[in-house]
């Protein structure tokens, strides 16, 4: 029965995948989750286009190789280094990446 109330879906445009859940939300060392795991693909996906990113291993846990990767970003991008993902350091991530496949 719920397959058929979605079934409309099928040959629709693809859609957006809101994850980040709010302003005030913050992902920091130490956290294990799925939009981790997502935050590191990006990561990982930025460093195949530029040499100067450093390797992130894909694994959903927020590790210090994820908070080094996250605070050069950071620098890159003009925000402060703090290694914790923010509104705006997510904001500019996405945007970033978007860009990025956009253009390469």
């Amino acid at each position: 029965k719920i397959i058929s109330v979605y079934k409309g879906y099928l040959n629709s445009e693809p859609n957006s995948f809101y994850c980040f859940p709010s302003r005030n939300y913050s992902i920091k060392s130490g956290d294990s989750n799925e939009l981790v795991y997502i935050i590191q693909a990006m990561l990982e996906g930025l460093r195949k286009n530029f040499d100067n990113f450093p390797a992130t291993t894909v694994c959903g846990n927020y590790n210090a190789e994820t908070v080094k990767a996250i605070k050069m970003f950071q620098k890159k991008v003009g925000l402060p280094q703090t290694g914790v993902i923010d509104c705006k350091t997510w904001n500019m991530l996405v945007n970033f990446c978007e860009h990025t496949r956009k253009t390469i």
